[in-house]
């Protein structure tokens, strides 16, 4: 529970969520009007069509975090990479990271929801994610995975030094090459 550490339930913190679909954009509202924020921390969930993304942002608006999980296991690689490049334009100078997860291609669950649950996903190897960063970040990336190995999540930064710290101390024992 982030909002339960008080170096953030203290901070002025805005958090805001993104989905196409309706019945997310509502079930997470309501999820988050039982959590208390704090004074200065605020969250809005919206409805958005990916392709109208570079237009849910006021023009000077910078990021800090921008996370997904859950989207890019869907979509065609030339549609991340502008996803990417509108996401990059959009962080916070040389302390901005962009955190993106998409199932990998080891993880044990790939035969089960493929053949039995039919569930379609675009599955991608480190490699494969480093590439779909390579257009607005160049060699500034590196892959992680949780511990199951189920997920694997690309960061990324235009600060070289910030995402070299931010590795060493949050991600280094779950490097993957």
């Amino acid at each position: 529970d982030i909002f339960g550490d008080t170096r953030v339930r203290d901070s002025a913190v805005e958090l805001f969520g993104y989905d196409v679909d309706p019945q997310a954009v509502a079930a997470t509202r309501e999820e988050l009007g039982s959590i208390s924020l704090g004074k200065k921390s605020s969250f809005q969930a919206q409805q958005l069509d990916l392709r109208h993304l570079d237009r849910a942002w006021e023009d000077e608006e910078k990021f800090s975090l921008i996370y997904s999980i859950g989207l890019l296991d869907y979509l065609p690689d030339e549609m991340i990479k502008k996803l990417v490049q509108v996401a990059s334009e959009r962080l916070d100078g040389d302390k901005g990271l962009i955190l993106l997860g998409n199932y990998g291609l080891e993880n044990y669950n790939h035969t089960f929801m493929d053949k039995i649950l039919r569930w379609r996903l675009i599955y991608r190897d480190s490699k494969k994610l480093r590439e779909l960063m390579m257009d607005s970040f160049g060699e500034r990336s590196f892959v992680f995975q949780e511990p199951t190995g189920t997920n694997l999540f690309v960061v990324s930064s235009h600060g070289n030094n910030f995402l070299e710290n931010a590795k060493k101390k949050y991600f280094s024992g779950y490097l993957v090459p």
